[in-house]
């Protein structure tokens, strides 16, 4: 994680926002650091490198309310598909956050399809933060178990949306919120302390 921590502060250097870089490294930590469990059972999986680089740049980009790059997805099913079904909560709903650092949530979701005429071979947990465009990756699973991750991340004054709905471990990591196949979904929102 330290390649990931130097390579964004050096690309924030670069472009300029050097304050910022300590605000990414915390931001890369509590990613870093987010745990999931897998019906109750701690999961040691974490998401790779690249995941976690581009899910800390939108993060930092919903803080600050900056563009989101945006990404051309392939073609996905559209007729005759089984519909997958997801469940998702948040607690607590309302995270609240002290001044210059950042609260935490957990988020319990879960997602199945037909067995016999599966969809998608994963569904993800997707975060969107202050009415942005775009989904992020937080994680992805296969179906059947109930999953729950606990973020880190939570800032004051920012809201995000956590979607379920199917995507894939290996990309792309961003996707526009009307391509997905939103299963469930909730709100978090971050109060400052």
């Amino acid at each position: 994680m330290k390649i990931v921590y130097g390579a964004l502060a050096a690309l924030m250097m670069f472009t300029g926002v050097a304050n910022a870089a300590d605000n990414t490294h915390q931001l890369a930590a509590a990613v870093q650091g987010t745990t999931v469990t897998v019906d109750g059972r701690i999961d040691a999986s974490t998401p790779n490198l690249k995941q976690q680089a581009e899910l800390v740049q939108a993060l930092q980009g919903m803080q600050t309310n900056g563009p989101v790059a945006n990404w051309s997805p392939g073609p996905g099913c559209v007729y005759n598909c089984p519909l997958p079904v997801g469940s998702i909560s948040a607690s607590p709903s309302i995270v609240y956050a002290p001044a210059g650092g950042m609260g935490s949530v957990s988020i319990r979701w879960t997602w199945d399809e037909s067995r016999s005429q599966p969809v998608a071979q994963y569904s993800c947990l997707w975060v969107s933060g202050n009415g942005e465009p775009n989904a992020h990756v937080v994680q992805c699973e296969h179906p059947g178990n109930t999953y729950t991750t606990n973020l880190n991340w939570i800032a004051a004054g920012s809201s995000y949306v956590f979607r379920v709905a199917p995507g894939n471990p290996n990309g792309p990591y961003t996707q526009p919120i009307s391509y997905l196949n939103t299963l469930a979904s909730t709100t978090v929102v971050g109060v400052a302390r």
